[in-house]
């Protein structure tokens, strides 16, 4: 918040008018994007910068039919009044009388455009004046664009045991299954990789299971092959934003979309030893020269599901490679579901 809140604070009365800004709320599938902007909007509401409110739309970037700009544009006009009878007949009429309505208003607006997964659901929205704010939240990095980037890494351990207690007293403020199972409590926070989807299925799946311990739910885990398969049986319900509690399917969604070099080194990458790789391992891993290697990994950390690891030892490139343990866990389950994945797999092991 400290970084994306005074990137929406308005120039000081008398001050040149900042040209048009675009905040950019990036990170993997799960870690709090869509949270952490409706937060700075409220916030930012709060403190008087939007007199004109705030437009939100998402965009389901990553579902099976993503929100177009054009449809997303009557969603916007509807929101600004422009309704029924008085909504333009053609689209290239409707876009005209978006632009012209935002650049009529004088109250300050703030736009926030959520889970994009292309440029081409947000350009043509834009309000083509310095006057209002937009913010994205995205699972891609859209790097070739002049954005202010955000990007989220996932909680601190403290923090992600502050998050399941929080949720627990909530619901029940003599629920103390916290403070008698501490050493259990960050157990189940490190199965979650400590990414807040998975912290908040987890909670829910304790709120269910009023009556048992944490090291219950540390155990089941702990058997299973995949630990997304235990969160994702075990939950029920939705999100603040009535999204479903469920966290292998925004996993798959985004290899999915991985283009079939991208996707075979993820895979290939959720088989190697220990938690970081450099280069040159990932390299002689996927059987690529060094050159290709690196411009795979860079990639796939644009989509957020291999970070880079500044100044790790053991790489000539002083990179190291990481993915976060629900991603390994994917890449590893969807290896073993095939045939041809799995030889492949031992091959580049070997």
């Amino acid at each position: 918040m400290g970084r994306l809140l005074p990137r929406l604070e308005p120039a000081p009365d008398g001050a040149a008018a900042l040209p048009l800004l675009i905040c950019a709320v990036t990170g993997m599938g799960g870690i709090g994007k869509t949270a952490l902007a409706v937060e700075a909007a409220h916030q930012a509401c709060a403190k008087g910068w939007f007199p004109g409110g705030t437009l939100f739309v998402d965009l389901r970037g990553y579902d099976d039919a993503p929100v177009t700009a054009d449809q997303a544009v009557l969603a916007l006009l509807d929101a600004l009044g422009v309704r029924g009878p008085d909504l333009p007949q053609t689209t290239a009429r409707q876009y005209d009388a978006y632009h012209a309505l935002l650049a009529e208003r004088q109250d300050r607006t703030l736009l926030i455009l959520d889970n994009t997964s292309d440029p081409s659901q947000f350009l043509p929205l834009l309000p083509g004046t310095d006057h209002h704010r937009v913010l994205i939240t995205s699972r891609d990095r859209p790097d070739s664009l002049p954005v202010r980037l955000i990007d989220l890494e996932t909680l601190a351990p403290d923090d992600s045991a502050a998050l399941v207690t929080r949720a627990l007293h909530d619901a029940d403020e003599r629920d103390d299954r916290p403070s008698r199972e501490p050493d259990a409590l960050r157990e189940l926070t490190s199965f979650c990789g400590h990414l807040p989807l998975a912290l908040q299925i987890a909670a829910a799946m304790l709120r269910r299971r009023r009556h048992r311990d944490i090291a219950s739910l540390v155990t089941e885990i702990k058997e299973a092959a995949d630990p997304t398969a235990v969160l994702d049986n075990g939950s029920r319900g939705t999100d603040l934003y009535g999204r479903s509690l469920v966290l292998r399917p925004v996993l798959e969604t985004s290899y999915r979309r991985l283009p079939p070099d991208q996707a075979r080194l993820l895979r290939l990458l959720a088989l190697a030893p220990g938690t970081e790789t450099g280069a040159e391992a990932v390299a002689a891993l996927a059987g690529l020269d060094m050159g290709a290697a690196l411009g795979l990994l860079e990639d796939l950390a644009a989509t957020h599901l291999v970070t880079p690891v500044q100044g790790g030892e053991g790489s000539a490139s002083g990179v190291r490679w990481r993915l976060h343990d629900l991603v390994r866990a994917f890449g590893v389950g969807v290896v073993a579901g095939d045939a041809g994945f799995r030889e492949e797999g031992e091959a580049a092991r070997e």
